[in-house]
This record gives C-alpha cells, sequence and structure tokens, in this order.
C-alpha cells in the first residue's frame, strides 16, 4: 500500500512540476531578456534546471518502481507456471514434446511480460507522456511489434525467437 501511495505521489509529483517551465520562459521572454537582467535570466535558468533535474529523477524512480511490479507479476506468473507443471502426470509428457512445451511456455512468458512492462508502463505513463513530447507510439502499435519479434512477421515467414538455437538448417 505504501509503494502504491508513493507512485502515485511520484507521478503526480512529476506531472506537477511540468507546469513551471512555460512559466518561466514566459518571464525571460517577457522581463529578463528585454531588460537585460542576467541576474534574474541566471536564477531563473537555474530554477529551471533544478526542476528539470528534479523530475528527471522522480521520473527515475517512479519507472523503477513500475518496474518492479511488473517484474514481480511476471516472476509470480512463471512459478506458479511452473508449479502446474510440475504437478501434472507423467502421460502428459509421455503425450508432449518436452521441447516443445517449454519453447511454447518461454515464448509466451516474453510476450507476457512485454505486455505487463508495456501496458504498466506506457498504459500508464503514456498519455502524460503523449501531451508533453507528442509523436509516440500507442500501447497496442508498441506490444503488437514486440510480438511480431516474437511470433514472426508475414505469413509462412518463420522468425526465430530470442532464445531459440540458431543452429537449425
Amino acid at each position: 500500500m505504501k509503494r502504491t501511495l508513493a507512485f502515485f505521489a511520484a507521478f503526480l509529483l512529476a506531472t506537477a512540476l511540468t507546469l513551471p517551465a512555460p512559466w518561466i520562459f514566459k518571464i525571460i521572454i517577457d522581463d529578463a531578456l528585454p531588460h537585460r537582467d542576467l541576474h534574474q535570466l541566471g536564477w531563473l535558468l537555474v530554477a529551471f534546471t533544478a526542476i528539470f533535474v528534479l523530475r528527471a529523477w522522480i521520473t527515475f524512480v517512479r519507472n523503477r518502481v513500475l518496474q518492479y511490479a511488473a517484474m514481480r507479476l511476471v516472476c509470480d506468473v512463471r512459478i506458479q507456471l511452473f508449479a502446474h507443471l510440475q504437478r501434472l502426470p507423467v502421460a502428459f509428457f509421455d503425450r508432449n514434446a518436452v521441447g516443445r512445451l517449454v519453447t511454447r511456455q518461454g515464448a509466451q512468458l516474453v510476450a507476457f511480460s512485454f505486455l505487463v512492462e508495456l501496458g504498466f508502463l506506457h498504459g500508464l505513463l503514456a498519455p502524460c507522456a503523449r501531451h508533453q513530447v507528442g509523436g509516440l507510439p500507442s500501447v497496442e502499435e508498441e506490444i503488437h511489434g514486440h510480438l511480431e519479434e516474437l511470433g514472426g512477421g508475414a505469413a509462412g515467414q518463420e522468425k526465430d525467437l530470442p532464445f531459440r538455437s540458431h543452429a537449425r538448417q
């Protein structure tokens, strides 16, 4: 609960720290530059730099918290999947090739990992980032691109997964 509150506080603070930048530039353009006030200009630039550095640090901490939460979720799913595989009867492994099961499990977990990380990071944060930066790809485009990298391109073309051996011919 404390981490959740810390995340939302960091999220709101990082967003709030974007608000003073236009105001600082307004003062620079309207007051400091026309009156050639280097003292005021220096203080405004120091304030802008401090806000920028503080926002970057808060954004870094926020992203680390999100990545930690996403990784914990993926680890929990991996543990549950492995526990489920251990409870299956031996006959199941006689009917299914173990290599195919491992490959399929790995591919699906990698896809799930991309989904969770992109869903957490971009799904929660992209609307603000798009407003500030613009031109960012949507969550669906990001996920689709990563799944294309994992699963293969056009019909009939097979791509190697990152963990597969490239020795196949």
